[in-house]
């Protein structure tokens, strides 16, 4: 006789204040220094805005995983773009389908916000080299560099 297999349930929804402690722990894991206050600001921004965007991935109600996304117009083009802010996935949970399932629900945001392109700015931190297999394998094309200066 076979007996019955609970498989875990996946749930991605928009990012909520009683989330802060979970996405800073997340932002903690890929060693971005956030904090609680500065994450609320986040999220809070995310729930008044109709540019931004933040939604979480759960597994059995256990945040796993954080999508940030924003519009944004770039002088280089005519037309707006998303920018992907934060892409996390919890080691734990990774290679589970939860990013790809993020970055569709970013392509479809985007869309819906009137974008013609999804961007993901990485930088050279060797921490995100790990990632540019998973981007490449979905469809993103690598453009150069990023150049910065802190002010």
């Amino acid at each position: 006789m076979l007996s019955n297999v609970e498989a875990p349930v996946l749930t991605i929804r928009a990012c909520e204040l009683h989330d802060v402690d979970a996405v800073t722990s997340l932002m903690h894991e890929v060693r971005y220094p956030a904090t609680p206050g500065v994450m609320r600001e986040r999220i809070q921004m995310s729930q008044t805005s109709e540019k931004a965007c933040m939604l979480v991935a759960e597994v059995d109600k256990v945040v796993v995983g954080l999508l940030g996304l924003q519009c944004i117009q770039s002088h280089a083009s005519r037309n707006q773009a998303t920018q992907i802010t934060s892409l996390i996935v919890r080691h734990s949970h990774r290679g589970a389908g939860i990013g790809r399932r993020l970055l569709e629900l970013a392509e479809s945001w985007a869309r819906e916000h009137g974008s013609e392109k999804l961007l993901i700015i990485e930088g050279n931190r060797d921490e995100h080299k790990s990632s540019y297999p998973f981007y490449e394998h979905i469809g993103f094309i690598k453009h150069g560099y990023r150049f910065s200066k802190s002010l």
